[in-house]
């Protein structure tokens, strides 16, 4: 067909002509079973695999006891559980209270104006020594030791 001899109307109409032969080719329809068993069977194995797996539920249930005992043991170290019924309150150390700048000017006093490592070797020894340091007028290296004191000994009370 020579483009030049034919018009574009016939050309058309050829090639639709050509088409419309190749179009009345169909597939077998034991080709077609095959391919929708395939896709059935693919469809299936798809669905399997969106489902967790058996096993995920049986360790998530061990990792939460797991989870749950480590707590307890942990509470239980703690002394938060009282026995009998009885309530037992957490003993929490008091927070140490020092006045700002205290630990600096500490370090700054001189040795007299402070108490020796003997005697912060025991609350009572220590308590004698800032009555010491009161009595001889040095009120702000008592006050100093007075907080290190109670910072180190949260239980402590003044004797009487």
């Amino acid at each position: 067909m020579d483009k030049d001899r034919i018009g574009a109307g016939e050309v058309d109409g050829a090639l639709s002509a050509a088409y419309r032969d190749i179009a009345v080719e169909k597939v077998p329809g034991h080709l077609d079973a095959l391919v929708l068993d395939a896709a059935r069977r693919q469809a299936a194995q798809a669905t399997d695999v969106r489902r967790p797996a058996a096993w995920y539920r049986t360790v998530s249930f061990a990792a939460i006891a797991g989870l749950c005992a480590a707590l307890l043991v942990s509470f239980a170290h703690l002394g938060v559980f009282g026995t009998g019924g009885d309530r037992i309150e957490l003993s929490v150390p008091a927070p140490q209270v020092i006045a700002p700048g205290a630990a600096d000017s500490d370090r700054l006093l001189p040795a007299e104006e402070r108490c020796s490592e003997a005697e912060r070797s025991t609350s009572g020894n220590w308590w004698r020594c800032i009555r010491a340091l009161e009595a001889r007028g040095l009120t702000r290296a008592a006050e100093a030791e007075l907080q290190a004191l109670l910072g180190a000994h949260p239980g402590f009370v003044e004797p009487k």
